[in-house]
């Protein structure tokens, strides 16, 4: 009977049980990209990525990402992240352009969990100050932007190897207009995210536990 209540507990308090992953663009990392806001140098530049939700899990709560600093490494000045939601612009293959967000979040850097991973990665993950509905089944583009000055750089981790479309990047200093190829190869940013599940499946899983501790 107690092993029963206990996992009753769980399943009330565990984020991983509440927001299981919607989309997963791949964690692993292989290099990183230039995505910065310095309101000082000054510089922009922006990675973006695509992702498609289902009609089951198409509320977004959190995200989660690996990032890289260089030139030189940390410690870092990073205040914020800026979270960029886009729709695509009707080509497939790149978001709208800035200034035409569907839904935008600062998010101050003491609301981020940032983690040494080791090897000069780290990993991030915040909670979205109010939860995204998205239009599922349709292809959408985030970014994931720090807000620091120079030095030194921060850069969205990317990976070896697309889902959907590669990722794609604009740095107007270096003359990269939105949204180029910046590597003109296969890549992908490390992201994944969050979200609300399908009702009838919590539904499903508690009427499976109260069944669990009536029969113990």
């Amino acid at each position: 009977m107690k092993k029963a209540f206990v996992l009753v507990a769980v399943l009330a308090v565990s984020p991983a049980l509440a927001d299981p992953v919607i989309w997963d663009n791949g964690m692993t990392y292989s290099s990183g990209y230039s995505s910065q806001l310095d309101t000082v140098y000054p510089f922009e530049s922006r990675v973006a990525d695509d992702f498609i939700l289902q009609p089951n899990a198409n509320i977004i709560t959190d995200v989660h990402w690996l990032g890289v600093y260089w030139n030189p490494g940390p410690p870092s000045n990073v205040t914020a992240f800026n979270i960029y939601f886009y729709a695509d612009n009707g080509t497939g293959n790149a978001p709208t352009q800035p200034g035409t967000e569907i839904a935008s979040y600062t998010i101050p850097f003491g609301s981020v969990n940032e983690f040494d991973t080791g090897g000069g990665i780290y990993s991030y993950d915040v909670v979205l100050p109010t939860p995204l509905a998205l239009a599922p089944g349709v292809k959408h583009w985030i970014t994931i932007q720090s807000v620091n000055t120079f030095p030194p750089q921060w850069g969205w981790a990317v990976h070896e190897g697309i889902q959907l479309h590669e990722a794609v990047q604009g740095f107007p200093l270096l003359g990269l207009p939105y949204w180029s190829d910046p590597a003109q190869g296969d890549f992908d940013a490390a992201f994944q995210l969050t979200g609300i599940p399908e009702p009838a499946t919590l539904a499903l899983l508690g009427l499976g536990l109260l069944g669990l501790i009536r029969r113990r």
